[in-house]
């Protein structure tokens, strides 16, 4: 699997877009039929951003590394009949803002960076009735980038590395929950009723050679979604172990 792919689950079914050489390739993924490829994107991406209405995955933003060049475009790709093409643009180019939320017939993408690989603040709303791409008045509390949401209700729950944040949709209001960051990033994320895990991730060093290391998790721990919610004090628990430490690129909650 391709570095910087993005996945996204649609009946049961694992999507990763941006795979091969190109990173144009779309593949899907269930326990009956293993992986098989289903698309093709009309222009190869990594570091985007995913998510599905309805039986649409629509593919926001991200990069072409060959070309160092960012991107605006939404792609739409219909998984019943495995096209895919060009539906609109997003107010700014925009790569590693994480996974976009799903909330009615809008995705919205929370910060990442910009062209100059600056963290930023803004929240675009693409409405998918519409084809259009506004910005949220109210910005994020500060910039950041990789923070991977999911929804509860009417919020958005984005956590990060450094901080963790819960978005109103309805009222469009910021609450703080610092003490649930992850410490790490390139993590998995997802909420499964009440609990909210998060899968391996790991954080980078800079050594005295300038070379990066990173420093990997191989746990999948959770925490009470109420214990966000209420401001309480961090519970995270043990789930589990990957077979290896990892970072994670892509990922779902599906169910067997």
């Amino acid at each position: 699997m391709a570095f910087d792919a993005v996945g996204a689950v649609y009946c049961n079914t694992m999507y990763a877009s941006g795979l091969g050489v190109n990173a144009d390739e779309i593949w899907k993924y269930n326990e009956s039929s293993g992986w098989v490829k289903c698309g093709t994107l009309v222009h190869g991406r990594r570091k985007h951003s995913a998510a599905f209405i309805d039986e649409v995955l629509y593919i926001c933003g991200g990069t072409i590394h060959s070309h160092e060049l960012f991107l605006d475009s939404v792609e739409a790709f219909n998984a019943v009949t495995d096209k895919c093409h060009t539906v609109g643009k997003l107010v700014h180019c925009v790569q590693l803002s994480g996974n976009c939320v799903p909330f009615r017939s809008s995705l919205y993408i929370f910060g990442g960076k910009d062209i100059h690989y600056r963290d930023v603040s803004h929240v675009q709303v693409y409405n998918t009735t519409q084809n259009t791409c506004t910005l949220l008045t109210k910005p994020m509390p500060r910039p950041g980038c990789l923070m991977q949401a999911v929804l509860w209700e009417t919020s958005a729950i984005l956590v990060g590395q450094s901080t963790c944040f819960i978005f109103d949709l309805e009222e469009g209001t910021w609450q703080e929950r610092e003490q649930f960051k992850t410490g790490v990033r390139y993590f998995g994320l997802v909420r499964e009723n009440e609990r909210v895990f998060v899968i391996g991730g790991g954080d980078s060093e800079t050594e005295k050679d300038v070379k990066k290391t990173w420093k990997l998790r191989d746990d999948v721990r959770y925490v009470s979604l109420q214990n966000i919610l209420q401001d309480k004090s961090i519970e995270w628990k043990t789930h589990g172990k990957l077979p290896q430490p990892s970072l994670v690129q892509a990922y779902g909650l599906m169910l067997f």
